[in-house]
Formats: C-alpha cells, sequence, structure tokens
C-alpha cells in the first residue's frame, strides 16, 4: 500500500493504526452536503424540540443540485422558522412554509450515501483478496481514512464525527454482519452517523440510516445484537426499523 505503513494514527494510550488517507473528491462533496442537511435538522430541533422535530416532514430544493449555492426548505409545520435564512458551508439556507419543489430528508440521506458507498467499496476492492482486513472510515470532514487490521478482524479506532465505516471480509462471498460489526454500526447511527458495510468478493451488505435515530430504535437495535452471532441479508431484511434500511451492492 503506498506509504501505508509510513504514517501513524494515536488513539489511546496504547494502540496505534498505520493508516492512509485516501483523496476521494465525491466523498467531500457529499460530506459537504449532508453537513448543510445536519444543519437544516439542527435549526429545525432547536425550534421544536426533538420530539416534535420527528413529526415534521420536510423537503429540500436545491442540495442535490449540480452545483449547491442555495437550499429552500419546504414544509408545514415549520412556521416559528419561516422566512429564516442563514449562510452555511457558503450555501444560503433559507425555511419557506408550504409545499414546495425539492427531495424529502429520506431521499437525500439514500442519495448521498449511494455517492460516499459506491466510493468507498471501489477503494476497498483492492484489497478483498488480501490475508488481512481493511477499513475505511469516512469522517463528516470528508477525509476517507484507509486502515489496516489483521487477518481475521480489524479494530475499530474511537474518532469523533464518523460518517460512515467500511471494512472488508477477505476471500469470503457472502457478506455478513457479525455481532461486533453490528456493535460498531449500532455506535456510528447513534452518535449521528450514516452506519456501516461489510464488503466481501460476492459483493456488499450496507445498514443506513435515513432518518433521525431515536431511542426506541436504539434499544431495538440492541436486542438484535444480543439476539445474533452474525447476520446476512435476508435477516437484516426481515427486521423492520423506521430510521434504517438494508442496501445491498
Amino acid at each position: 500500500m503506498r506509504n501505508f505503513m509510513g504514517s501513524s494514527l494515536g488513539i489511546g494510550r496504547h494502540v496505534k493504526y498505520h493508516y492512509e488517507i485516501i483523496e476521494d473528491r465525491y466523498i467531500r462533496d457529499a460530506a459537504m452536503r449532508l453537513r448543510i442537511l445536519f444543519r437544516i435538522e439542527d435549526l429545525i430541533e432547536m425550534n421544536y424540540g426533538e420530539e416534535e422535530t420527528s413529526d415534521i416532514e420536510i423537503r429540500v430544493d436545491g442540495l442535490l443540485s449540480n452545483r449547491v449555492s442555495k437550499v429552500v426548505v419546504y414544509g408545514k409545520g415549520i412556521e416559528s422558522i419561516c422566512g429564516y435564512g442563514e449562510v452555511f458551508e457558503d450555501t444560503e439556507i433559507l425555511f419557506n412554509c408550504g409545499k414546495g419543489n425539492g427531495f424529502t430528508v429520506p431521499e437525500i440521506y439514500r442519495v448521498l450515501e449511494l455517492r460516499i458507498i459506491k466510493s468507498t467499496i471501489k477503494s476497498l476492492s483492492v484489497y478483498l483478496y488480501y490475508d488481512r482486513e481493511y477499513l475505511m472510515l469516512i469522517l463528516s470532514s470528508g477525509v476517507a481514512l484507509l486502515l489496516e487490521g489483521l487477518e481475521k478482524s480489524i479494530t475499530i479506532p474511537t474518532l469523533e464525527n464518523v460518517l460512515l465505516i467500511a471494512h472488508t471480509h477477505p476471500k469470503v462471498y457472502q457478506p455478513v454482519f457479525s455481532r461486533k460489526d453490528l456493535m460498531a454500526t449500532l455506535d456510528v447511527v447513534s452518535k449521528r452517523g450514516l452506519g456501516s458495510c461489510v464488503t466481501a468478493v460476492g459483493g456488499s451488505l450496507c445498514i443506513l440510516r435515513e432518518k433521525a435515530f431515536t431511542i426506541e430504535e436504539y434499544e431495538k437495535f440492541e436486542l438484535l445484537i444480543n439476539s445474533l452471532k452474525m447476520a446476512a441479508r435476508q435477516t437484516l431484511e426481515g427486521i423492520k426499523f423506521e430510521s434504517l434500511y438494508v442496501l445491498t451492492i
């Protein structure tokens, strides 16, 4: 791996991870758009609280445009911030009451997640026939870190603002989530991340968030972890979450 052993990431007192920074403009662009979406969600929650926010349905126009310079948020139930505007990430955000054009929040999450995941899996696919696992961490800044693990495992470092984790199961055909993988996924989505993916020779399997992750969903996911040693696609698709979905590539 290019310069892989030349850099190390210190986490805690005793653990060091050898890593490489992957430069990917698609990941950086999608991360920027997600930060704007997070800001929109924050503004609504600041005015209405977490419980009421979950019942508000909005459409966002402009966030999936080729060039993002202005986004308009439409929706009912946001009257107290109707007409409010600000500039964030060099983008004008404006709230407008009533119906309008644009995409729903789950639709935006799915589009941006797919952009990130396609680039991430492409980078990881090179290592599927290596004798050890490799992991990519996508941070909210758009930085992508590639880490080298052991033959059958990799320790995920504790970092702030992780959007997505994805790792290889080398020389394995079907991607499955181990209990450890499920625990790592829960940690990411409960801290406002997008989720995680496992990639194998036969394809990739992802658990992803498309709306706010509630305490009820957290407890349901904990039950899933405690009841399974591993989970394949069919098992995950049979468990219905309001805020999560399963993606196969």
